[in-house]
């Protein structure tokens, strides 16, 4: 997804410019003729970066940089000045944590794209911090629920046996007995999942066709969707080994189909579902992974409404969804596999334009391997 940047100068020759050149780089750009402009801006969008003049008319780009600021904390600012305000532009950079700052008239081109990359790939390195910080805490705190949790359900099922032991041959109470026993297993299954989501859960990895694995399940995820659905496939690779475990990797297929299906809320549509091999040198500025390490990557994606940035950093999250509260742990089930596997995941959403979901997995490069029977 194009990262969005902001540009604020009351120059409108110095906008045009920079917008065309930021665009051809492949940015999403807004402009914004003076800080008070901008600011209107930056409360209907998420913006990675924003490129402000000092000087302007209404509200100075001083004053801009420190409202960004407070209102988020890891929006990047680079600071554009003239000879006149280079102390500012100083001040702004150690005081008012400005990325960087570049004097007008901005001659090298290239010293500023630049600045540009390194700005946004430090949004990146933080926001990935970030999540890895708040998973890591969600999890534990998930683990130490499940146990918790099972251990009073091992009573619960304990005392419903001896009930039934000591009520046998009276019809009646067996009758509620039956009815807590189910209950109680989906309690279990779902302290399983909270598990599964902390830890990966139990995990037996094996070599495992990618593409068979596929030809296997969809028939099946298919009978489930609305039929105004198409489930679409598309193997570009034919390298599709990975070392995984087929009950987990399948609880992840279904699981992002069954949300992709979702998304579509009633209405007729495609979901694409995509293999490819890619190297973590190409994805590394997005992915926390080793340069050159191969990955399988398979893409679900759909036509539903998509997502805004705020519902996409919660995706992941343990009984979070856009419906109603208490949804589940179904995505929160995927990422805890996905991690289990060394694996990644990326998200690329934007209101009205859909959502994808990518998941990548080390490939399984060794010459000698059994090839897993994926089991009914």
């Amino acid at each position: 997804m194009k990262e969005n940047i902001l540009i604020v100068d009351d120059e409108k020759d110095i906008l045009t410019t920079l917008n065309l050149l930021l665009e051809m780089e492949g940015y999403s750009v807004t402009c914004a003729l003076n800080g008070e402009e901008a600011m209107v801006r930056f409360r209907e969008k998420t913006f990675d970066l924003i490129l402000t003049d000092i000087r302007m008319p209404v509200m100075d780009g001083l004053e801009l940089l420190r409202k960004v600021k407070e209102a988020d904390k890891e929006t990047e600012v680079i600071v554009l000045t003239g000879h006149g305000t280079l102390e500012n532009a100083i001040g702004a950079l150690k005081d008012g944590g400005a990325f960087d700052f570049l004097q007008k008239p901005l001659n090298d081109i290239d010293h500023l794209l630049i600045s540009v990359s390194h700005a946004l790939e430090r949004r990146r390195l933080r926001q990935q911090v970030l999540h890895s910080q708040k998973t890591e805490a969600i999890a534990t705190v998930a683990a130490g629920i499940a146990h918790e949790f099972n251990n009073t359900l091992s009573g619960v099922m304990g005392y419903v046996d001896l009930l039934e032991l000591h009520l046998a041959g009276n019809a009646k109470p067996k009758e509620y007995t039956k009815k807590i026993k189910p209950i109680c297993l989906r309690m279990s299954d779902l302290s399983r999942q909270l598990l599964t989501y902390a830890k990966g859960g139990q995990y037996y990895p094996f070599p495992l066709s990618f593409r068979s694995l596929l030809e296997k399940e969809l028939p099946k995820i298919q009978s489930a969707v609305p039929p105004d659905i198409e489930i679409e496939k598309y193997c570009l690779y034919d390298t599709d080994t990975v070392k995984a475990d087929p009950l987990q990797i399948q609880i992840v297929l279904k699981e992002l189909i069954r949300n992709a299906a979702e998304a579509m809320e009633g209405k007729k549509g495609r979901i694409r579902v995509v293999l490819e091999e890619c190297v973590s040198g190409n994805i590394s500025s997005v992915l926390a992974k080793p340069a050159g390490r191969k990955y399988l990557c398979l893409t679900v994606a759909d036509d539903g409404k998509g997502m805004d940035e705020k519902t996409k950093s919660r995706i992941f999250d343990p009984f979070f969804s856009t419906k109603f509260a208490g949804r589940g742990m179904g995505m929160a089930t995927v990422y805890g596999i996905i991690q289990k596997h060394d694996g990644d995941i990326l998200v690329e959403s934007e209101p009205g334009r859909g959502t994808k979901i990518k998941i990548y997995l080390p490939l399984f490069t060794e010459q000698c391997f059994v090839m897993a029977k994926i089991q009914d």
